[in-house]
């Protein structure tokens, strides 16, 4: 980053007014309390009242909690959202569970479990009392497979007509399918699957359904691109991924040329630019309890502490974390600020003297120097005009 960040100045030469509402620079965005999003979401508002395409506009956080509560919250105010890859877990999604089951009682119809879940799932969506039913009937001489067989023939009727028929459309299906499972790669089962089975239409009226689908339709596309993959395979990658926690977003719902703000986590930002960045969590940090054992990789050292003392060697590993911590944060200082071409906005819910004392903030202060911060264009709901007061420079919400 250099010895010493030097602040963002007004950029000239553009035909866009200059008064307070228009600045390019460095500004900050004051909340009243610690995750107070619709405050955020009011400034988003303010900055497309005054000529911002949403589409310019991104918010980048610390934590992938926060993705998910600033989307929910800016959703519920009407402002269109977009996530970047690392907010959400397909894998660990219920349709996708789903879907691991389908593919695994292809291959082995013997895996009664996977049978059982797939027949209560909307793959087949069977009522929970049918489903017990069907169980109960298994005798060490039969499968559930046989029993499903024989119950989805005429005269083997489950006790309400509509779960027959659904039963009957499944073994439809199911049955031929299992029988070649072995000899598909898993996309194409999935694919036989998805266009027989009433999964999608089950999907459709839920809540998120639109997400469901798209995420459905999202793992056939990471299937496609696995072909080597059989059904039992696929199947144990996509139980294993949700073990590991490892990240792939859900599926997008929109285009990208539609007019929607983007909100990422830092690290999912890196190589991306707009026109106006708003770091949001950025007064936000992690703090260790002090009771909390320390390790130190390179040493091997593991200390403990507690509230009442702390032994030499805890002292020292908890002051090369924090040694450490101060170099993370500059590095997603560094990584935040420069996705910004002209607007870079910094929001702190620290007021009075605390402002500008935690997490960025803190390291921006440190950087540029207190009286800088200090004077820095600063937008606050509280200084927002009411509807009937206009939008002049004099009421602007910039103090």
């Amino acid at each position: 980053m250099g010895e010493k960040y030097v602040s963002m100045l007004p950029v000239t030469g553009f035909d866009e007014p200059t008064n307070s509402s228009q600045y390019h620079g460095l500004e900050i965005v004051e909340i009243s309390a610690k995750s107070r999003w619709e405050e955020l979401g009011a400034y988003i508002s303010y900055l497309q009242a005054n000529g911002e395409s949403l589409k310019d506009i991104a918010i980048l956080v610390r934590f992938n909690s926060s993705v998910m509560q600033i989307k929910k919250k800016l959703q519920e105010m009407g402002i269109g959202i977009r996530t970047l890859s690392g907010a959400s877990n397909l894998y660990a999604r219920l349709e996708i569970r789903d879907i691991a089951n389908l593919l695994a009682a292809v291959a082995d119809p013997s895996d009664e479990f996977a049978l059982l879940a797939m027949l209560r799932s909307p793959i087949v969506d069977l009522s929970l009392d049918s489903v017990i039913l069907l169980s109960d009937r298994r005798v060490e001489t039969k499968t559930l497979l046989s029993i499903l067989k024989e119950c989805s023939k005429i005269g083997m009727e489950l006790p309400e007509a509509a779960e027959q028929a659904k039963l009957m459309r499944f073994m439809g299906w199911f049955g031929p399918l299992s029988v070649f499972a072995d000899r598909l790669p898993a996309w194409e089962v999935l694919s036989q699957a998805l266009k027989h089975s009433d999964l999608m239409s089950n999907l459709a009226p839920r809540r998120n359904g639109r997400q469901r689908i798209e995420n459905v339709r999202k793992l056939l596309v990471l299937a496609t691109r696995q072909p080597e993959y059989s059904s039992a395979e696929f199947a144990e990658l996509i139980r294993s991924i949700d073990r590991l926690k490892q990240i792939e977003s859900d599926a997008e719902l929109y285009d990208d040329e539609d007019d929607l703000v983007s909100v990422s986590t830092i690290h999912s930002s890196k190589g991306l630019e707009w026109k106006t960045v708003i770091i949001a969590d950025a007064a936000d940090q992690k703090k260790d309890k002090i009771h909390q054992p320390l390790f130190d990789a390179k040493t091997g050292f593991l200390g403990y502490g507690s509230s009442v003392k702390s032994t030499p060697l805890f002292a020292y590993l908890h002051a090369e974390k924090d040694r450490a911590n101060v170099e993370e944060l500059g590095r997603f200082q560094y990584v935040a600020m420069t996705r910004a071409k002209k607007r870079l906005a910094i929001v702190d819910w620290q007021q009075g003297a605390k402002r500008g004392t935690e997490g960025l903030p803190k390291s921006i202060r440190n950087g540029i120097g207190a009286a800088i911060y200090d004077s820095l264009p600063t937008w606050s709901l509280v200084q927002m005009p009411k509807p009937s007061e206009g939008t002049d420079i004099e009421s602007d919400p910039f103090v």
